[in-house]
């Protein structure tokens, strides 16, 4: 259903309209993003329905455990309205372990763990989970993900050190709330992206919660069970090996306003499309998870679905 809201921001996945003053909409598309590309060339119907619905959920079931966010209701049939805010320029990620896949395991020097409180002397393995939850923080308006130190977020944001610290507390609520419902759903959590903004003192989340901004596992095959099991498929393309190669050729202002992924265009052109059976099985998997989150679970889909990307992978 089209809005008749104007148009203020049209992103790879997701349009945000002006509804009326300090009101907007967000609505979610069946594209998506991986790699820091952009919109990639395949999309699964009915997708922007299921994250619209999943994030409806979780803001409200957060908004009940004292979460304030900026969720305000459903709009059919793939939009949410939120509260306009002054969003803090950070990506703000958490992490319960580091799944295969997982960046954090190329930035672990030494000095980077004591940062985050991990011991220095004790870097984790791929696949294990951490000796406590860390949070971390990114760069949101470049066009590249950059890990941040405390200082550079202190840097970019504008808050001081005790209001990261803090925000970071208020992240790992959330993270351990969410932890604890997925695994009455037979899922694990590993990590996950939030965003936040700040009003009257009060942290508020905002953006979108579901499995397009966390990475779940399945419990016992340790089955990447959201879009990182595309970013396996297409981290086995020449495609993708030589797009990796340009953009560690690129130069820091190339990365910053994106005119690396033009370098990648005119060399080696767009990514390929997934091939059928991964497509459908994305497709699956968004309308699976939304079941078992918003309904009662459905361990036998989950099941079912787990088998598939695990044959998808397996090729």
């Amino acid at each position: 259903m089209q809005t008749s809201a104007p148009l203020i921001y049209s992103g790879s996945v997701k349009n945000i309209y002006r509804r009326k003053p300090g009101i907007l909409e967000f609505e979610f598309s069946d594209a998506y993003s991986v790699f820091d590309w952009g919109r990639m060339p395949d999309a699964f119907p009915e997708k922007g329905k299921y994250l619209a619905t999943m994030a409806a959920f979780f803001f409200e079931k957060l908004s009940d455990i004292g979460v304030q966010n900026h969720f305000l209701c459903f709009m059919e049939p793939n939009s949410i309205e939120v509260k306009e805010m002054n969003v803090i320029p950070l990506e703000v990620i958490f992490r319960f372990g580091m799944p295969e896949g997982s960046s954090l395991k190329d930035r672990l020097s030494e000095e980077y763990m004591a940062e985050l409180g991990l011991n220095p002397h004790q870097i984790p393995k791929s696949g294990a989970w951490l000796a406590k939850p860390i949070v971390e923080f990114f760069t949101k308006r470049e066009s590249v993900d950059r890990p941040l130190t405390m200082a550079e977020a202190e840097k970019i944001s504008g808050l001081s050190k005790e209001k990261l610290l803090d925000l970071k507390k208020a992240t790992l609520k959330v993270a351990q709330w969410l932890k604890d419902f997925f695994a009455k759903r037979n899922l694990e959590l590993w990590d996950g992206k939030f965003e936040w903004a700040e009003k009257n003192n009060q942290w508020v989340l905002v953006d979108s919660i579901g499995p397009d901004e966390l990475r779940l596992l399945s419990p016992n095959s340790k089955t990447q069970i959201s879009k990182e099991f595309l970013r396996i498929h297409y981290r086995k393309t020449s495609w993708f090996k030589e797009m990796i190669e340009i953009k560690k050729s690129s130069s820091s202002q190339e990365l910053k306003d994106g005119s690396w992924k033009e370098n990648v265009r005119k060399k080696i052109g767009e990514p390929p499309a997934l091939p059928s059976k991964t497509k459908q099985t994305a497709t699956q998997l968004y309308s699976v998870l939304c079941q078992s989150i918003v309904g009662e679970p459905d361990f036998k889909s989950l099941k079912n679905l787990v088998q598939q990307i695990e044959e998808c992978s397996a090729n």
